[in-house]
């Protein structure tokens, strides 16, 4: 195993909503949070893009460069299982669970 790279991964896939929600939201309590659909984001960068290159600016930001942006990403953890026998001892939930608890409701420390 010397000198390779494993992804380390959970089994259960983690979207961002369930990211957010049980864990971001528990851990910034006060923050707000906008949820903007894809396709709505899609149709405001289309129009800024339009209106951009119609008065002769280049778009900072194009519809491609977005899509192309988001696309998922797929790790798998295969190889760390098979060359190392390797599991994670503790599930997303239980880590999520755990940093939470160790953080909320504890004073931050200024220096």
């Amino acid at each position: 195993c010397d000198g390779k790279t494993y992804n380390v991964i959970d089994e259960s896939p983690v979207t961002k909503k369930l990211y957010i929600d049980n864990f971001i939201k528990k851990l910034f309590p006060g923050a707000i949070y906008i949820h903007v659909p894809f396709r709505l984001l899609c149709l405001i960068i289309q129009i800024q893009e339009g209106i951009l290159s119609f008065i002769g600016i280049k778009p900072f930001l194009t519809k491609y460069r977005f899509v192309s942006s988001q696309n998922n990403v797929v790790y798998e953890s295969g190889n760390i299982h098979k060359d190392m026998h390797w599991n994670s001892p503790y599930s997303i939930h239980e880590r999520m669970e755990a940093i939470l608890n160790n953080t909320i409701d504890k004073p931050k420390r200024v220096q």
